[in-house]
């Protein structure tokens, strides 16, 4: 007897400290629900009985839990908009034994809407394994919501005025295109008519050097007459003395023909080589680049000057006939 009486004490102890360990954990838990300020439920899905606890009555606003928190009662405060929506959630997670997370509006005692974050799983299943009680928690995140709309609500306006800055960067920048474009389009046009402008300006350039030429050629005129006249004469008295011949019964050496005939050649020759001196330096060709002899260029230039330098000056030339021919235009050298 005194044995049994030693195992009950030492059974009531253990069951004793038990439940002191247990009395700690309720402890700890309450601390933390309340510390978290979040209000914690359970629903029973066999008998729909429901458990709120006082921190959920504190959110809504019925402090002395003068409503009735079962499913009707709930669904009487959640917003009509959020209230299927969340039974769906809970009802797919249910069937997938799941957790489930979801966002709701529930009306306060005061008429006000506030957002509900619930949590919830499946904490114990009956002996078939089906789902028998759920529990979790409600957060009340209106001010987070709040929060997020007037984030929300800044970012779309900075997305706006980003938007607007963009347009109107756009704008301004396909205007300056425009503007660019209009002054390329100017500058195009006074690039041809510059163009153009420097055109006329080479034509009346080469029509004054053409001028110049003349007019230093009527200078000249007078001169190239006498040096034209020279052969000429030469070529006159020799067919003079020609006709001479012929008309003579004489017998007349050949020799002397043939000194009359050189004097008629050399006057023909002297007369071409002004001309054709004459005729080099008068054309104008402009756009014609042939090879040149420079030796041959300054032998038309004295020609045509013969009548000004001879009797004056003694012209010595000395060429270098190692000089090549040179790309030019000699009608305007």
């Amino acid at each position: 007897m005194p044995d049994r009486v030693h195992e009950l004490e030492q059974e009531i102890e253990i069951l004793r400290s038990d439940l002191e360990r247990h009395k700690e954990n309720n402890r700890r838990y309450l601390n933390a629900i309340v510390a978290t300020h979040d209000a914690v439920w359970e629903w029973n899905l066999k008998t729909n009985q429901t458990y709120y606890s006082p921190r959920w009555y504190e959110l809504i606003g019925y402090e002395n839990e003068s409503i009735t928190m079962d499913l009707a009662g709930f669904k009487s405060l959640c917003h009509p908009d959020d209230f299927q929506k969340t039974m769906d959630t809970v009802q797919e997670k249910i069937a997938n034994k799941q957790g489930y997370v979801a966002e709701f509006r529930m009306r306060t005692k005061s008429g006000e809407y506030i957002w509900i974050l619930g949590r919830g799983r499946i904490v114990e299943y009956d002996k078939d394994g089906s789902p028998l009680l759920l529990s979790g928690t409600n957060t009340d995140i209106t001010e987070r919501k709040k929060l997020l709309e007037e984030l929300n609500l800044k970012t779309q306006n900075n997305i706006d005025l980003l938007e607007s800055l963009v347009e109107k960067r756009t704008f301004e920048l396909k205007r300056a295109n425009q503007e660019l474009e209009k002054s390329n389009r100017k500058l195009e046009n006074t690039i041809f008519a510059l163009e153009d402008e420097k055109q006329k300006l080479r034509e009346t350039q080469a029509k004054l050097i053409q001028s110049e030429k003349m007019a230093s050629l009527g200078v000249l005129a007078a001169g190239i007459a006498h040096e034209i006249n020279n052969p000429l004469t030469f070529i006159s008295s020799g067919v003079n003395v020609l006709k001479g011949f012929l008309n003579s019964k004489e017998n007349i050496p050949a020799s002397d023909f043939e000194t009359i005939f050189n004097g008629i050649l050399e006057g023909v020759r002297r007369a071409g080589q002004i001309v054709t001196s004459l005729n080099h330096y008068s054309r104008s060709n402009e756009a014609k680049l042939e090879n040149c002899d420079i030796h041959q260029i300054l032998e038309n230039c004295l020609v045509i000057l013969n009548n000004q330098t001879q009797f004056r000056i003694q012209i010595v030339k000395e060429f270098d006939q190692n000089i090549p021919k040179i790309l030019l235009n000699d009608g305007r050298v």
